[in-house]
């Protein structure tokens, strides 16, 4: 991003750190946002009476995905009555302006009047109609034209009322002064103008702070003297201050809301801040290949006094408080799934500056950007994380090429993977890396009958194995497969297996192989077993009469205790009471019920409602019946079907997995009692994660507002802009920022017809939105009180 002020003529001039000091701007620059600030004494500001001060800038955004887009904005600012003398103290220069004249009387004195002084300020020789600067240090006093002046990066001006006089820290003029132990950068100057017989001498003497931060129990504390002795000459008569950030003074209750306080006594002034207060930001960092933050924050002071001298001063001071390096130790959290053969680990907890680069996998690297099929690594949040909440998800099959397999004995095999992480901190581009090994042991079953049994993962999904392909050494051996694993049983001498004799014991060795449509020859998978046996050994066995244990109780089939209400609406918010029902409503207006398992503290176990109907009378099983929902899903064969609706834990439901919502169309028997309509469910509970229902689950589509509508002519799928399975992409049209949103959607539709009989159909179709016009957004900070 760059900024550039135009001048009243239209010139536009690119700020540099060098002109930025000199014309009075500041840009600061964090991962999130880019901030520019403006002193309306700047250099390009357009000043009406002193009073309305107009800047316009131009904003030049681009990306390495996209070209540049230009962007033009003009500041307006009104700000009066001015203070005689008014300093401002700016993350990168020191200003200072003050009245030219007060409305009753001049400040000037004729030459000759002046001769005197302007000998010893060594002005005699000045150019008539120029300005010239003269700075008193500890080793004497040096004279400046406006033109020297400027060559050395200091900023000289008036307007209508005022002189100006701004510089960058550490200039050679300026010296450092220590005050109630503060260190404060000074430039003491005089600036005067000769015009005719007239001359203007202007005190034009500027102090800022250069240090009093201190960090101390999660606090930030910054301490400043009360009077600035080298600018202040005379006695003061009454001061003031307040405190802000970025700019912005606070007001007391928002000051207390936020934990900030200003304090004072008769020397010093002291502002407190607490470490990652909302108003400042953190950063990532890396020192000595250790990973850590930095908390930031730019704190204000404005301190207003009056004194014999000037009357009315200001001062101004923006200051940016940064901690030093706070080390954040990374968490590695292994979440291996040995079940489905998984290795899965978690790298946290990062700020969102954070990048993952490239990963080591064994001797393999890939950079994460390239597909690959060998593993999957995604972003994800932390859970009771707020601040340090991105981690990074590692997937990796465990009979995957990277991962090293070793039989270490005893029937034993050891899965290993070794990971590399090679990060970076952005836009820094700061590396740093972090090393981690998985290990996971698996036995394999040698049983002394001779039986042997191997487990091999299923690794369909990620190496696009046809799991019916993994054989033995006889390929007429497969295996049996279940939900996450191929399982082989088979005997010591069957299936290809061989046998050899090592001193003391007879070995059996087979092999689990793939052989996918491209080898001929050699397989594309390979995973070695043996079943090692003693070929004498004894067996010492002892035997004990022991009293049977008493039985116990075991799970089984037995009765559950269920309440089933109406709520008033979809947001379940307030369910209908004992004296309201029975619940009177309209044909096909909508019924909210709830089920919810009663008595059961669990959160493991999920009620499952199997089978739901409406009767007209209370008997359970009497005619006639409507089914409502039929083995946990919606019954199709009603058009008006049943809609579920998601739980969510709140004061009232404490387990949403003991809860079922759904919602029903009101609707009337042809026969029987006409006028009533009663609702009966039977349930089971089972573990969590065990679904009952193969059809994607209407509450899924009903959390992501995914609809599916149907008429005589036509299927619609409705899917929101932004849903969480689709993406966005950043594009630029005509040099403006824009964004497109794309999705697949997949649709499957069956029909029977007496040509074919039953047919089916399965389409995925990628959708992208047109362009989506996203202008950026400039915050506007300014403090127009300097």
């Amino acid at each position: 991003m760059q900024s550039a002020p135009a001048d009243q003529s239209g010139y536009i001039s690119t700020v540099t750190p060098r002109f930025a000091s000199q014309c009075g701007y500041t840009i600061s620059v964090d991962y999130w946002n880019v901030e520019f600030r403006a002193s309306v004494l700047s250099c390009g500001v357009q000043i009406l009476n002193d009073e309305q001060f107009n800047l316009t800038i131009q904003i030049q955004v681009s990306g390495p995905a996209s070209g540049a887009a230009t962007y033009i904005e003009t500041l307006s600012c009104m700000y009066s009555p001015w203070a005689e003398r008014e300093i401002f103290c700016e993350e990168n220069y020191m200003q200072v302006n003050s009245i030219l004249y007060y409305e009753d009387e001049l400040i000037r004195l004729t030459l000759s009047e002046a001769s005197t002084h302007t000998s010893n300020t060594g002005a005699v020789g000045g150019e008539t109609g120029i300005w010239q600067v003269v700075f008193h240090t500890s080793s004497g006093k040096v004279s400046k034209t406006v033109k020297e002046a400027h060559q050395l990066n200091y900023g000289i001006n008036t307007t209508v009322s005022r002189i100006l006089l701004r510089a960058p820290y550490h200039t050679k003029e300026a010296e450092v002064v220590l005050v109630q132990g503060v260190p404060l950068s000074v430039i003491k100057s005089t600036s005067f103008y000769k015009q005719y017989w007239i001359i203007l001498l202007i005190d034009t003497a500027v102090a800022c702070p250069l240090g009093g931060i201190s960090f101390v129990d999660d606090l930030i504390t910054w301490t400043l003297p009360r009077i600035f002795t080298p600018i202040v000459t005379s006695a003061v008569l009454k001061d003031n201050s307040s405190m802000g950030v970025n700019g912005i003074k606070l007001d007391p209750e928002i000051m207390a809301e936020r934990n900030y306080s200003l304090d004072k006594n008769d020397t010093a002034l002291a502002v407190k801040v607490p470490i990652g207060a909302q108003d400042g930001h953190y950063k990532s960092h890396v020192m000595d290949g250790q990973y850590g933050i930095k908390y930031s924050i730019n704190l204000f002071l404005e301190h207003v006094w009056e004194d014999e001298t000037w009357g009315m001063n200001k001062m101004n001071v923006i200051y940016p408080a940064t901690t030093p390096f706070i080390p954040k130790p990374l968490v590695l959290t292994d979440d291996t799934k040995p079940e489905q053969w998984l290795f899965n680990v978690s790298l946290g907890n990062f700020l969102l500056d954070v990048e993952l680069h490239k990963l080591t996998l064994g001797s393999q690297s890939f950079s994460v950007d390239e597909p690959n099929q060998l593993f999957d690594v995604y972003n994800a949040t932390a859970p009771n994380e707020t601040t340090l909440d991105k981690i990074f998800v590692l997937e990796v099959p465990m009979e995957s090429p990277v991962v090293d397999r070793k039989y270490i004995g005893d029937g034993v095999e050891q899965y290993t993977l070794d990971i590399i992480y090679t990060l970076a901190v952005m836009p820094e581009d700061e590396m740093f890396t972090y090393v981690a090994q998985l290990v996971h042991k698996h036995k394999i079953g040698c049983f002394p009958n001779g039986w042997i049994m191997i487990t091999a993962v299923k690794l369909g999904r990620q190496l696009r194995m046809d799991t019916s392909k993994i054989v033995l050494k006889d390929q007429t051996c497969k295996a049996k497969e279940s939900k996450f694993k191929a399982v082989f049983d088979f005997s010591a001498d069957s299936c290809g297996t061989t046998r050899r004799f090592e001193k003391d014991s007879m070995i059996y060795e087979n092999e689990v192989v793939y052989m996918d449509a491209k080898s001929t020859k050699e397989p594309t998978f390979r995973l070695a077993i043996s079943c090692r046996y003693p070929i004498n050994d004894s067996l010492h066995l002892q035997f004990e009469h022991q009293i049977n244990p008493l039985p116990v109780v075991v799970p089984g089939m037995g009765p559950i205790i269920l309440d089933m209400q109406l709520a008033k609406d979809e947001s379940y918010a307030t369910l209908f009471k004992e004296d309201e029902y029975p619940v009177v409503r309209y044909l096909a207006a909508p019924l909210y019920f709830e089920v919810q398992l009663l008595h059961n503290e669990d959160p493991q176990i999920e009620l499952f409602l199997q089978s739901c109907w409406a009767t007209a009378s209370p008997e359970r099983d009497s005619i006639p019946q409507w089914p409502i929902i039929v083995q946990s899903c919606e019954y199709e064969a009603d058009l008006q079907m049943t809609i579920f609706h998601r739980v969510v834990r709140n004061e009232r439901v404490r387990y949403p997995s003991h809860v079922k919502r759904f919602e029903v169309k009101t609707f009337a028997f042809i026969v029987g009692d006409l006028d009533t309509l009663l609702g009966e469910c039977s349930s089971s509970q089972q573990l969590l994660n065990e679904s009952k229902c193969i059809k994607l689950n209407p509450e899924t589509m009903a959390e992501r507002n995914y609809y599916l509508d149907k008429n005589d002519t036509a299927l619609a799928l409705k899917v929101p802009i932004g849903a969480p399975d689709g993406y966005y992409k950043s594009h630029v049209v005509d040099g403006q920022y824009s964004i497109k949103y794309s999705i697949n959607l997949f649709f499957e539709h069956t029909w029977e017809d007496e040509t074919w009989g039953l047919n089916k159909m399965n389409v995925i179709y990628p959708a992208t939105t047109p362009f989506i016009p996203k202008p950026p957004v400039l915050t506007d900070g300014r403090y127009c009180g300097e």
